[in-house]
């Protein structure tokens, strides 16, 4: 394990900078008349299969190593964005190698509108180079202070930065230097020794992850283990009041579909049925292996699904409608789609058990048919242009983004919508490509096609004019929600 262990430079030319080890460099331009302009640079390739942490793919294969990356990065920003939102004059830029702009615009684009954050390629040459060049450019831009970190120190955080900013050094110390090995901080001594500068050390030490035996370090920093990055168990939240007829099919498509079901938990979080949901759910749990457990909860569809999920063991979440089907395989495709840096979250495609004869063996207007046909390329449309997905279409995030965002909402209507909106703050929310999850087409039938699906566009619209979530909820469930409201009270 490479130790990373940070020191100060001081040199008397008025130019300043700190090294650590292989993964923190710090660059000062003195000014004394205005106030600094700080810059926080990060150091890293994209995180690539095959091309990413490549000392790991041993030991974790090509897709562990890059998922790690990525875990590391996100932690990095997360852990040091809060500098830059709350010193106006602090900006993090992250240089980059081993992709296109596309591909970073796609994975931090959504990043840029909480943090002051933008991204540019490295300039060529070995890792000497690039940190010249970087602090040349960060310099020529206006900044007077610059610190360059590695991606690969997941216990970097804003008060390491913070004391890093207020060091000194030249940039000959990036000179003919061994990067990459053990001895790097040995050569940046004995150059600081020959340049005749004073050399001080932080009160912290940090470790790099570059190899298996670094590897507890990422897991205590991240807070995940390497197992679960690489084989992620999974859980299905399904919120339920009376859904006697619909829960034992949902259920069982679950443990048929599942590829992985040694990963699997359902937890199916009850609102006070009256039916037999709970009978029938529990009678299904006594004849399958997988994992089944019924909590009971609070009425209201967000705190089902936030009781559901604060009992929830896995590392990746499902939130599933109690009369939905879901695809083939559908856990190792959102486990897929999780992995794609810049994905905060997902669902999948839409679809309606109305347009499957062999779900549906009522027989079916042509004109209603043709209006559900319409609303399905319309809920496509939503879902993947605007990326936003509604409940009935299984969303599906990390447990590690579920608890950033700070889970659902304590709301009794718009309780997926909300959720949406925050994964988006952090990033993209994708439809799963292949099969569609199907759900009951019943909502339609009984209320009438179109008329359902306006009803769902002017809660919406009135949800961004203002209307509180529960003052919605009262306008469209009526007397049954004042009776639960009264209830709390």
């Amino acid at each position: 394990m490479l130790v990373t262990v940070t020191y100060m430079i001081l040199c008397s030319l008025g130019v300043t900078c700190l090294s650590v080890g292989t993964s923190i460099w710090y660059f000062q331009k003195y000014q004394r008349q205005q106030k600094k302009r700080r810059c926080v640079m990060i150091m890293s390739r994209y995180p690539s299969p095959g091309s990413t942490k490549t000392r790991l793919i041993p030991t974790l294969g090509e897709k562990g190593a890059a998922v790690v990356q990525l875990y590391m990065t996100e932690k990095i920003l997360d852990n040091i964005s809060g500098e830059a939102i709350q010193n106006p004059d602090v900006r993090i830029e992250l240089m980059y190698s081993g992709v296109s702009e596309s591909k970073m615009d796609y994975w931090l684009g959504k990043r840029r509108q909480s943090t002051q954050l933008s991204w540019r390629p490295q300039a060529p040459g070995g890792l000497g180079d690039k940190l010249i060049a970087a602090f040349s450019t960060m310099f020529r831009e206006g900044v007077h202070q610059a610190v360059a970190v590695g991606s690969d120190i997941p216990e970097l955080d804003s008060e390491i930065i913070e004391e890093a900013f207020s060091l000194l050094l030249s940039d000959d110390i990036f000179k003919n230097i061994d990067w990459g090995s053990e001895h790097v901080f040995e050569q940046q001594i004995e150059k600081a020794r020959h340049l005749g500068v004073n050399i001080g050390i932080l009160r912290r030490t940090l470790s790099d992850v570059d190899s298996y035996d670094d590897l507890p370090v990422f897991e205590k920093a991240i807070g995940l283990s390497t197992t679960q990055l690489l084989h992620p168990s999974l859980s299905i939240i399904i919120p339920v009041y009376n859904e006697v007829d619909n829960i034992k099919e949902t259920l069982e498509t679950i443990v048929q579909h599942a590829k992985f079901k040694e990963r699997l938990e359902i937890i199916v979080s009850d609102g006070g049925s009256t039916d037999g949901t709970k009978s029938a759910v529990g009678l299904f749990a006594h004849h399958n292996s997988v994992p089944i457990r019924v909590v009971d909860c609070q009425p209201g569809r967000g705190p089902q699904l936030m009781s559901g999920a604060s009992a929830a063991k896995g590392d990746n979440l499902l939130f599933l409608h109690a009369d939905s089907v879901v695809p083939e395989d559908f856990d190792e495709t959102l486990n897929e789609c999780l992995q794609v840096p810049g994905n905060v979250g997902g669902a999948f495609a839409f679809d309606v058990d109305i347009l499957y004869p062999e779900l549906w063996t009522k027989s079916v207007p042509l004109l209603f048919s043709w209006k559900m046909k319409m609303i399905r390329k319309l809920t496509q449309l939503r879902s993947c242009k605007l990326e936003l997905p509604y409940g009935d279409q299984g969303l599906f995030m990390t447990r590690w983004t579920y608890d950033k965002v700070g889970g659902f909402d304590k709301v009794y209507l718009m309780e997926d919508y909300i959720m949406v909106e925050k994964l988006k703050q952090c990033g993209h929310v994708v439809i799963a490509p292949g099969s569609p999850v199907i759900t009951s087409a019943r909502r339609w039938v009984e209320n009438g096609a179109f008329k359902t699906s306006l009803l769902n566009l002017l809660i919406a619209t009135a949800y961004h004019l203002g209307v509180a979530p529960n003052t919605l909820a009262r306008w469209y469930y009526g007397e049954k929600l004042k009776k639960i409201l009264d209830e709390e009270k």
